[in-house]
């Protein structure tokens, strides 16, 4: 997660200028984005994931769920 909301929401705001531009569909947002993830906020996705399900369930989630849970 950001360190401070602000970092987070221009973060989102950032990945979905790219998603718009690109043209992604909602099922590929969830995943691209996480693919940016490095320490700290990979190691919260990694955990979050295998606590929900692991792969299983990430197919599963769409980008507005996705938002919900990184602004917890």
């Amino acid at each position: 997660k950001a360190t401070a909301p602000v970092d987070a929401e221009n973060w989102i705001s950032h990945m979905e200028k790219i998603f718009d531009v690109m043209g992604y569909e909602d099922v590929f947002k969830t995943r691209l984005a996480v693919y940016n993830f490095e320490g700290n906020a990979l190691a919260w996705w990694k955990a979050y994931k295998q606590a929900k399900g692991g792969d299983a369930w990430l197919v599963m989630v769409t980008w507005a769920d996705f938002k919900k849970v990184f602004f917890l």
